[in-house]
């Protein structure tokens, strides 16, 4: 996997609509929560009382993000709720990614590393800052992203011995890599290559002509200063 200096300086999801899920909740079941960086503010799914038959065969819970240009690879952060209850916490995510929204890519796995989902050790919410995974390469470019959760630290809730399908998070953000390690302007390196928007609109071929800001030529983003 290549090893990139993190970088928060491009996230790729500023407005909740852009979030969706097949485990609908209530309450606290809203994305803005994810995307408002406190901690104190919670999204949580659905919380539905199940067997383990049920958990076994039910789909799991996921979160789909529609991006807002094609990405490739990009770093994923999150942060857990509640350092009192240890249940709920994403520990297994398993990343699938599409150019349409209805074929799926198999691409990635965050893995319980450790001990528990971050590396080092110890539940999410353990920690004093956020969680960042590795650098995630989807092998392509992709319009969605969808987090699956597979496992979460604990299937029943602190206090009781019901199992539940459910997971709760305070913090969640995709930031783009592609765009950190472009390269700054001149664009072309001699040859006649198009210039495009990021949203696929054709601009030309002299980079010395267009405004400062982010670019796409020869198949990758590029930054103009």
């Amino acid at each position: 996997t290549e090893v990139l200096p993190f970088t928060d300086e491009y996230p790729l999801i500023t407005d909740a609509k852009q979030v969706s899920t097949n485990h609908p909740g209530t309450g606290r079941a809203n994305f803005a929560n994810l995307l408002d960086s406190k901690a104190s503010t919670t999204y949580q799914t659905r919380s539905t009382l199940y067997t383990l038959a049920d958990i076994a065969t039910t789909p799991k819970p996921y979160i789909e993000v529609a991006l807002p240009r094609l990405v490739q690879k990009f770093w994923l952060t999150d942060r857990g709720y509640s350092t009192a209850n240890q249940a709920m916490r994403p520990m297994r995510i398993s990343i699938s990614a599409s150019i349409d929204g209805d074929t799926w890519t198999d691409c990635a796995v965050l893995m319980n590393i450790g001990n528990a989902y971050p590396d080092d050790g110890g539940a999410i919410t353990d920690k004093d800052a956020d969680w960042c995974s590795p650098l995630i390469d989807l092998g392509a470019a992709y319009r969605f992203v969808r987090l699956t959760i597979d496992e979460v630290n604990f299937r029943s809730h602190t206090g009781n011995g019901n199992l539940y399908n459910d997971f709760s998070i305070s913090k969640l953000q995709l930031y783009d890599a592609d765009i950190s390690v472009a390269i700054d302007s001149p664009v072309s390196d001699g040859t006649d290559r198009p210039i495009y928007t990021l949203d696929g609109r054709f601009v030309g071929h002299d980079a010395s002509r267009l405004q400062p800001g982010v670019y796409v030529s020869a198949g990758r983003k590029v930054i103009l200063r």
